[in-house]
């Protein structure tokens, strides 16, 4: 009888370690397939979201600089982008760039077709392009938003993708660990669920 609970037990062990261990398997591969591109598809929807609140205070403001800087700087802050806005006629109206004048270069040429080889575009609607840029300088990967505006002036945003796959990257770190000590957690409590069952 002893030997029975004793191979239940250790049966019990194994079959609880394998399915603690295949779900943390199977987690760590969901996050590590799928977690960038979910950042990246909830930044795309943060571009589209800080563009609606741009055209709002744009049209609400008027003319009003005063009225919408603090406003935009938060917008940028809080949700890591650069922005530039400029009229009809491509005199610059706000930027949150400490070098706008190459932004605003790069945002005519985009809008001219000169840096079509290095953009994909990723999503179109009636009032702007959402696209996935390369700057060649940097070597660096971006989403951008080009909206246009009622008045025929032009908003451009821009928000890194190295930053998101760091927190990808980060978040993937700590479930690894988090996991680690869930799985040594388990084998314990199984250890103890067992001993506990194999006692007359």
């Amino acid at each position: 009888m002893d030997k029975k609970k004793a191979t239940l037990s250790h049966q019990l062990i194994i079959v609880m370690v394998g399915i603690v261990l295949g779900t943390v398997i199977l987690c760590w591969f969901l996050n590590n397939t799928f977690l960038e591109k979910y950042y990246i598809y909830n930044k795309e929807k943060g571009l589209l979201n800080c563009f609606n609140k741009v055209t709002q205070e744009l049209e609400k403001s008027g003319d009003d600089t005063s009225a919408y800087d603090i406003a935009f700087e938060r917008l940028c802050s809080d949700n890591n982008i650069n922005m530039l806005i400029t009229n009809s006629q491509r005199d610059l109206v706000w930027t949150s760039y400490s070098n706008a004048q190459r932004f605003q270069m790069q945002m005519d040429n985009w809008i001219y077709g000169t840096d079509r080889n290095q953009i994909q575009v990723l999503k179109k609607g009636d009032d702007y392009t959402l696209v996935r840029q390369t700057d060649e300088r940097l070597d660096s990967e971006y989403l951008v938003l080009l909206g246009s505006l009622k008045d025929g002036g032009y908003v451009y945003m821009r928000t890194a993708l190295e930053s998101i796959r760091e927190s990808a990257s980060i978040t993937n770190q700590f479930f690894v660990m988090i996991s680690i000590g869930a799985i040594f957690l388990s084998i314990i409590l199984i250890v103890i669920l067992s001993n506990s069952i194999s006692k007359p």
